[in-house]
């Protein structure tokens, strides 16, 4: 991978064409609205987006409060030589995290802008090497979080157990106790 300054940026990819609406899913597989259903892979995402279809009227200044909701942009472009419709323009745009762009695809692909709907997509290509190491850490980290999160229930639920099986050991001992000196030995957190 190269820097995304030295990227082919008027090359139209395979991914960055939209997909079919996916019409076979069973009933209750399919949502309200209708998608074209499409996982990624972390190696898929990224920080780049390509808008498609923006009217070309002059609405980048509203392009970009749109996209500064989701996040800080560190980057966005024009691409005037990137394939599309007639009268309307391809925005590249540079996330400062994940997360954000994530989110920006989400909520305004297929969303209604100016008259047009408009088209959101990763662009992996443009990322450099180093960016693609700091994304897959980021990821292990984030993965390594919440398998710990989801290992930590079980650890308080052990320890719960093993204080409660140590009370009730306290418990018998202090019944014994009781048994042959009385209750008057038998202390106040026994006795709840």
């Amino acid at each position: 991978m190269i820097a995304a300054d030295e990227v082919d940026k008027s090359k139209l990819r395979d991914h960055h064409i939209k997909q079919e609406y996916c019409l076979n899913r069973p009933k209750y597989r399919r949502g309200r609205k209708l998608r074209a259903v499409k996982t990624y892979t972390i190696s898929q995402e990224s920080h780049y987006l390509l808008i498609q279809n923006v009217p070309s009227i002059k609405v980048n200044k509203e392009l970009e409060s749109n996209l500064v909701k989701f996040g800080k942009l560190e980057k966005l472009e024009n691409l005037s030589d990137y394939p599309r419709e007639e009268f309307s323009e391809v925005y590249f745009t540079k996330f400062t995290d994940i997360q954000s762009a994530r989110n920006a695809k989400k909520k305004l692909d297929d969303t209604p802008f100016f008259g047009s709907t408009l088209h959101v997509c990763y662009a992996p290509e443009f990322e450099t090497v180093d960016e693609t190491k700091h994304k897959l850490e980021v990821r292990r980290l984030e993965v390594e979080k919440r398998l710990n999160e989801l290992k930590a229930p079980r650890i308080r639920k052990r320890k719960k157990i093993e204080k409660e099986l140590t009370n009730e050991e306290l418990r018998e001992k202090a019944i014994k106790l009781k048994d042959v000196q009385g209750p008057s030995l038998i202390p106040k957190i026994i006795q709840q």
